[in-house]
């Protein structure tokens, strides 16, 4: 089952799901869910993320329908959400207060475009994706379009990922995010 774990801690539920499904896979989880694949959905890796998505909030949450506020942020019944995927991963995070989580796949390309979301320099791929997604939550979190990756969140890079913590300042405020390697993916949230 592509479903893969589970993470309970504070006021907060993770869930992960591995996208490694067929079509006719895809096309059998939609009908049993009774959502049907927006039909402006060509590309075949959308229509996967799209059910994949909804299948892992049923398995965590019990409920499968998603609406979207006039942001874009996804919203669900009685708790706070927030959705996330790399090309193989899907993540949601589920809280009692304003949350935010972002997957990405551990690769040379955040090493390589770095410069174009930090200020720092000579961080390693692990590090550079690390600083990517954490910046990727605090936007997600304050759920606007007016933040500039690059010189608005400053991710602090000294300590990187000790006892799975990233520190960033935004907006003169700190947040502490939790950190974890999975399936060689860095998966941030707070």
């Amino acid at each position: 089952m592509p479903f893969l774990k589970t993470i309970i801690n504070d006021n907060s539920k993770i869930g992960l799901w591995e996208i490694n499904e067929s079509m006719f896979k895809i096309a059998e989880i939609a009908e049993k869910l009774d959502e049907k694949i927006p039909k402006n959905f060509t590309s075949t890796k959308r229509k996967k993320e799209w059910v994949c998505t909804r299948a892992l909030l049923k398995e965590i949450s019990g409920q499968s329908k998603i609406f979207y506020d006039s942001s874009g942020s996804p919203k669900i019944y009685e708790k706070f959400i927030s959705i996330s995927h790399s090309k193989k991963i899907v993540a949601i995070i589920l809280s009692d207060k304003n949350c935010a989580i972002d997957v990405q796949e551990i690769s040379e390309k955040s090493k390589v475009l770095l410069s174009k979301f930090s200020n720092k320099k000579n961080l390693n791929k692990k590090e550079s994706t690390t600083v990517w997604s954490t910046k990727e939550c605090i936007f997600k979190l304050h759920k606007t379009k007016k933040i500039n990756f690059k010189n608005d969140i400053a991710v602090e890079t000294n300590n990187i990922q000790k006892n799975n913590k990233v520190f960033a300042v935004y907006n003169n405020h700190t947040y502490t995010l939790n950190m974890f390697t999975f399936k060689k993916h860095i998966i941030v949230y707070l």
